[in-house]
């Protein structure tokens, strides 16, 4: 049986709904680490770190939606594909690490476990 062949409107939809799917995991991530370091740290410190983390975070997400169309296999740029590679992937796991990281960039030095 033949794989089903996706149109181009399709395939930006289930584009779309990846990117919607980074999106919250991101917010998922950014508001989980938030809430530990509420507890860990002080929360207006932990409020600190949370502005300047979704900030980098959303910057990283805004490119991400960006380069949706680029998804395509070298030198066929008329091939969109509907799902992300393994290199993208990692590369927004990677960009969410920094963003939990960015937010300490401004923060003061924390005590205890955070230093």
């Amino acid at each position: 049986m033949p794989a089903a062949v996706l149109t181009p409107r399709q395939v930006h939809r289930h584009l779309r709904r990846r990117w919607l799917l980074t999106v919250g995991l991101f917010a998922v991530a950014l508001i989980a680490t938030h809430l530990w370091l509420r507890e860990v740290w002080t929360p207006a410190r932990a409020g600190g770190w949370l502005v300047f983390a979704a900030l980098v975070a959303a910057v990283e997400l805004a490119l991400f939606w960006r380069i949706l169309p680029q998804n395509h296999p070298p030198g066929k740029p008329q091939q969109l594909l509907p799902t992300l590679g393994y290199g993208t992937t990692l590369t927004l796991l990677c960009g969410l690490l920094l963003a939990l990281v960015a937010g300490f960039l401004f923060a003061p030095r924390p005590a205890g476990l955070l230093a």
